[in-house]
């Protein structure tokens, strides 16, 4: 969901808040989804992982479209472009990483199979902010989004 499309739905105090949250949330000082671009090397964690919490409190699965990332607010929607290949996908940050130096992104074994790169390891990126994340009620346990 596009940052302008979601604010149509909101009241105007759940609009404030939600963009105050996200500006809080962010420890980058540029403040618009769609300027904020970060390179660096990604890695990916794989299926040993599986069935534990993350930081946003859901269950890791290997093959959803999901990242870690140090700063940026959780549920932010990022392109991850391999710089290599020119492969991109999009994900979102479900949790908190990389805890590797030199490191700018974690990716879901999912998000590493589209980019091409389960066998190296590791990787060079690009990652561009899409949209960020807009309060919305809670979904229960158990119910996430399932890209591919």
């Amino acid at each position: 969901m596009h940052l302008g499309m979601g604010f149509i739905c909101l009241g105007a105090t759940t609009l404030i808040r939600a963009i105050v949250l996200s500006l809080v949330l962010a420890s980058t000082p540029v403040t618009t989804a769609q300027a904020w671009t970060q390179h660096g090397v990604a890695s990916w964690y794989g299926p040993h992982f599986a069935g534990r919490k993350m930081s946003d409190g859901h269950t890791y699965h290997p093959n959803y479209a999901i990242c870690a990332h140090r700063t940026l607010p959780l549920h932010t929607t990022i392109r991850v472009t391999d710089i290599a290949s020119h492969r991109s996908t999009t994900c979102e940050v479900d949790d908190r990483g990389p805890y590797a130096k030199h490191r700018v992104l974690d990716m879901s074994t999912g998000v590493a199979r589209v980019l091409g790169v389960t066998k190296k390891g590791i990787t060079q990126v690009r990652i561009d902010v899409l949209s960020e994340p807009v309060e919305v009620a809670e979904m229960p346990e158990g119910h996430r989004k399932h890209r591919r």
